[in-house]
């Protein structure tokens, strides 16, 4: 367990390292994500840029022959798309070379990456929005349609944010990185012929897809930036079905992009091949040439962790228990944000924040935070300790708490919490499986503060 808490925790931070985009078709219905009227603004507003990066930036870098071979390709801009958040794609019709960039896809990766330039230019803690993700993928859209689900409300980016002119320059490289990047795939599959998906095996379309891949690092060779790559393979992996997953098998099967071990570390691999190309473009060469081989080595570790089924395990069980209310700012160190409306009152036992440990019973230890609400003799809380949260509902009895807990969908059980000192600023207690109180593990918390 240790073990993978740290890899998992590696995983989360690689995250934000770079910033691309392409799509897989992932089980659930995307329309309506965006309204409306958020989707008609940003159809006037991002076209005109992204069409100058394809013509300004990418289309210079190709050889005589690309050029031949994709002339007249053009960008297409729908308003969204259903299959999948980030769907990018090209397609073909006789002289007709046209590659599809819905605006929802293009707004969610926009929000992530404004998200991201915004918390980590105020040294806010980079979580939540992994945490974002993995809810996404396991509560989209039945348990979320009623409560605040896109990017920016949930994670309180503060509309001001592109007013920062550091914050909005990060993000600028960020999201112009990622349109380059799958604009540079989807020439790759267009200057190659590859077919509709509908009409060819699914190993046919995953080896096109590593053959656009190649492609796209070729030009960004050529372009010497290369910053964008391990986002792609982060959001797959968070959205893409994993073994314990409900339909496994037949999504997988269906599956056109898939997150594999294999594929990340040949782009990993041709990253290192060419690290000294890229430095050619930096005004620092050495800075740059170390930047292509660090993104290198974030590939690998994203590849090895993608084989650990317990990775993946704590990954489905933190999607199932987060919640938009706790994925607020919240700096490094600091397990969750307090809920909305939640009481702190420090004279109230079993009321407030409390700092801790949830240890089993062979001694792993899982420091988190709790947070109570308490009316009467009722209580509510939660507990977030990294890779998910555990609720909790009970009742007062004495100096006594008797509740059930819960985790995800798959763990449950029962638990007493008792005031450890007079005061009740440090709690105790045991927690078990199904039916029982104790057996699994132990408490010890103290009042966050104290």
């Amino acid at each position: 367990m240790e073990k993978r808490n740290r890899a998992i925790s590696a995983f989360y931070l690689l995250f934000f390292s770079a910033w691309m985009s392409c799509g897989v078709a992932h089980a659930g219905n995307w329309s309506g994500f965006y309204d409306k009227k958020t989707l008609t603004y940003w159809g006037e507003q991002m076209p005109p840029g992204i069409n100058e990066n394809l013509h300004e930036v990418v289309w210079p870098k190709l050889t005589q022959e690309e050029k031949e071979a994709l002339a007249g390709a053009v960008l297409s801009f729908p308003p969204e798309d259903s299959k999948h958040p980030m769907n990018f794609y090209a397609q073909a019709n006789g002289q007709r070379k046209t590659i599809v960039m819905p605006i929802s896809s293009l707004r969610f990766y926009g929000d992530l990456a404004m998200a991201y330039a915004w918390l980590n230019t105020n040294k806010y803690s980079l979580d939540p929005v992994t945490d974002y993700l993995a809810m996404l993928k396991y509560q989209w859209p039945a348990k979320l349609a009623t409560k605040p689900y896109r990017p920016l409300e949930v994670l309180g980016i503060p509309a001001s944010a592109r007013e920062d002119s550091h914050v909005y320059n990060v993000f600028q490289r960020a999201f112009g990185t990622c349109v380059v990047f799958v604009m540079a795939h989807e020439l790759g599959h267009l200057y190659y012929g590859h077919p509709s998906y509908d009409t060819v095996s699914a190993e046919v379309a995953r080896a096109n897809e590593e053959q656009a891949d190649q492609f796209a690092l070729e030009i960004m060779r050529r372009i010497g930036e290369a910053l964008g790559m391990p986002l792609f393979f982060t959001i797959l992996a968070h959205l893409e079905p994993y073994s314990g997953d409900v339909g496994y098998l037949e999504n997988r099967a269906r599956s056109t992009h898939p997150v594999t071990a294999g594929r990340i570390r040949a782009i990993a691999r041709a990253l290192e091949k060419s690290s000294e190309d890229y430095s050619r473009t930096g005004a620092n060469p050495a800075r740059k040439s170390l930047e292509i081989r660090n993104v290198a080595t974030q590939l690998d570790v994203i590849a090895v962790n993608l084989e650990d089924k317990g990775v993946q395990e704590l990954l489905r069980q933190k999607g199932l228990s987060a919640q938009p209310e706790l994925l607020g700012p919240r700096r490094p160190g600091e397990i969750s944000s307090m809920a909305a409306g939640e009481s702190t009152d420090s004279h109230v036992l079993f009321t407030g924040a409390y700092q801790g440990d949830w240890i089993d019973a062979k001694g792993t230890s899982l420091p988190g935070e709790l947070i109570l609400k308490r009316q009467g003799e009722n209580v509510t809380g939660t507990y977030s300790f990294g890779v998910g949260t555990v609720t909790l509902k009970g009742v007062i009895d004495g100096e006594q708490l008797y509740y059930n807990w819960k985790w995800g969908t798959d763990y449950f059980g029962k638990g007493v919490l008792r005031a450890a000192t007079p005061a009740g600023e440090e709690l105790s207690g045991t927690w078990g499986y199904t039916k029982a109180d104790k057996g699994a593990g132990t408490w010890k918390l103290r009042r966050k503060g104290r």
